[in-house]
């Protein structure tokens, strides 16, 4: 915007304070700003560098930056519309006119006369003179023009209000649909497009809430999400190692260390020891760097800060500079995990414009343990904490249904997903918003996982030529795909994974056979006449599969009413227990 010669003034402000010191500047037309500024920021008074402007087109655009502009409505009666571009010029009549959508007859004509007489193009001033101005006077004048006309005929006057009245209900829906209900959790992540992808490498497992604020069941879940969060904590306890905690209260800070917390706009209170969090706050992070250094992660921006440390009455008074602002804070006495203080604009100094406060986050990875043959994997030890969050598709519709939660589907809420960023997969929690409910499903999809093997007919005629040994068998015929692209092996073939070390334990080995690619070999396993084929088959495993219980090894015989065995390839085994009615996993496998 430097480049444009008609900035007047320049500074750090929110966006409702650049509206109005807008309309107080005598020549100011608009002000730019870079990169998008979310109604959430809007709402937040989150300030930002502006550049105000007296051109009538301050859009403006260099090299790969993106510039967005805010233009000046004249008449304050304009700023009464809802924010988005369907109730802005051109789209709105109204806003043409610089006025509201409930303007009257009398406010119209007097808006269309000052207006039509300080753009018309012939009204420029020789100076200003340019191509480029007079073709943008013309467009402004012709909106201006349209738009009088429009409003001017009853008729479709008449259909204009019904478009802005039912596309303002929508607004208004929407808006009353964006509460965040975890906005003062302090033990859930609210997670966001912008967030989603830099948070979730940090857990080993997430419990992530999908929910729609208006739905009543989303409610119930939130307070079921709250007891499992309780309940389960981090996971420190499964480590592996003890924790040690830092005993040198002297010592506050080092390389690598993060702090969480929030930060509140226009309020000094979170200063307070015991302050939590209120509808409102913006999610900080604070990453230690050397060299007296600090990364501030703040709506979506990392902005580097200078850290200095300082001790008073005993207390060590941390100070961090940088972009305009400096944040002050202390240590709690009670809670010295916590750092709160409060936060002043250099343009302003010694009067507090916001409040923070951050914890230390006291997650550490266990210490890599070698086992006997020198590896250093640890089946079930924790190297990441376990951590827990919700998305609101309310607010952010388009993200959710890109993962699989469309809001307009309202019956697939609430859902509650433990998402395993390690191994690229998920798990859908099916059952009630019950608290002991939540705690068991992620107990169990939290499980160390172990080997299945993949068993073809070479596998299985080796195995039944071996020693007898008892093996639990996931039958699967899949119809559509090859391998494991299938709805039974996103669901019920991780169930297994999770048992085999148990079942290992008891001398059972755990294995699958893909029945579309083995199908003689599944229908021996399932004792099924050679006669009936493919037909008899597709019967048995019906619409997902068989889990059976069955002995494989040499020195078996038949079965009394069994099959006949085969000249060649797999034989009916002696012991064949079917463990699963696949009748109950219909329609909804796992």
């Amino acid at each position: 915007p430097r480049a444009n010669e008609g900035v007047i003034e320049e500074g750090e402000y929110a966006f409702l304070d650049a509206k109005r010191h807008c309309q107080e500047l005598q020549f100011c037309n608009g002000f730019s700003y870079q990169g998008v500024w979310s109604d959430k920021d809007r709402s937040s008074g989150l300030p930002r560098k502006v550049y105000f402007s007296s051109d009538a087109n301050i859009g403006t655009k260099q090299g790969t930056q993106k510039w967005h502009s805010y233009i000046r409505k004249d008449n304050p009666r304009a700023n009464c519309n809802p924010e988005g571009s369907q109730f802005e010029c051109p789209a709105n009549p109204y806003a043409c006119l610089g006025l509201s959508i409930d303007a009257d007859d009398s406010a119209i004509k007097q808006s269309y006369r000052a207006l039509s007489k300080q753009f018309h193009p012939d009204k420029l001033a020789k100076s200003a003179r340019t191509e480029q101005a007079v073709k943008e006077a013309e467009r402004i004048f012709r909106d201006i023009s349209e738009s009088h006309e429009a409003l001017r005929d009853h008729r479709k006057r008449r259909q204009i209000d019904q478009k802005l009245r039912k596309q303002r209900k929508q607004w208004e829906q929407q808006k009353a649909s964006v509460q965040d209900l975890y906005i003062k959790e302090t033990l859930l992540t609210s997670l966001e497009p912008e967030s989603y992808p830099l948070l979730i490498p940090y857990a080993q497992e997430w419990l992530v809430h999908f929910f729609l604020p208006q739905n009543d069941d989303c409610k119930q879940m939130k307070m079921a999400m709250g007891r499992a969060a309780g309940e389960l904590g981090t996971g420190e306890e499964e480590r592996g190692a003890p924790r040690v905690r830092p005993t040198d209260r002297g010592v506050r800070f080092k390389q690598g260390d993060v702090f969480r917390g929030v930060l509140r706009e226009k309020s000094v209170s979170l200063r307070t020891e015991g302050a939590g969090m209120a509808e409102g706050d913006i999610h900080i992070a604070l990453l230690v760097l050397p060299d007296d250094r600090a990364t501030l992660f703040v709506s979506g921006e990392e902005l580097v800060m200078t850290m200095t440390v300082s001790s008073a009455d005993g207390r060590p008074l941390v100070v961090l500079a940088g972009h305009g602002r400096t944040y002050q804070g202390r240590f709690d006495k009670a809670h010295p995990g916590w750092l709160r203080g409060t936060i002043e604009e250099v343009a302003k100094p010694g009067t507090d414009v916001a409040s923070f406060a951050v914890r230390r986050d006291t997650w550490e990875p266990p210490e890599q343990q070698p086992d006997a043959q020198g590896s250093v994997a640890q089946t079930g030890v924790r190297r990441k904490p376990r951590l827990f969050g919700a998305v609101n598709c309310g607010r952010f519709p388009d993200f959710c249904k890109r993962k699989g939660a469309d809001p307009s589907l309202p019956k697939r809420f609430p859902q509650l997903r433990m998402l395993f960023p390690d191994e690229v997969r998920f798990e859908i929690y099916r059952g009630r918003p019950l608290g002991r409910d939540v705690v068991a499903f992620a107990r169990e999809a939290s499980r160390a996982s172990g080997e299945v093997l993949a068993l073809d007919t070479p596998a299985l005629v080796k195995l039944q030529a071996a020693p007898p040994t008892i093996w639990l068998l996931l039958l699967q015929l899949d119809t559509t795909k090859a391998s494991l692209d299938c709805a039974l092996c996103r669901s019920v073939l991780p169930a297994v994974r999770r048992t085999s070390p148990r079942l290992a334990a008891a001398q059972v080995q755990a294995g699958w056979v893909n029945c579309t690619a083995d199908a003689q070999s599944c229908a021996s396993l399932l004792g099924i006449p050679d006669d009936r084929g493919a037909d008899g088959l597709k019967e048995v495993l019906a619409e997902w599969g068989a889990l059976r219980l069955v002995e494989l090894g040499k020195n078996l015989t038949s079965p009394e009413g069994a099959a006949p065995p085969r000249q060649a390839g797999v034989v009916p085994p002696a012991l064949s227990f079917p463990l699963w009615d696949q009748q109950l996993l219909v329609g909804e496998p796992g």
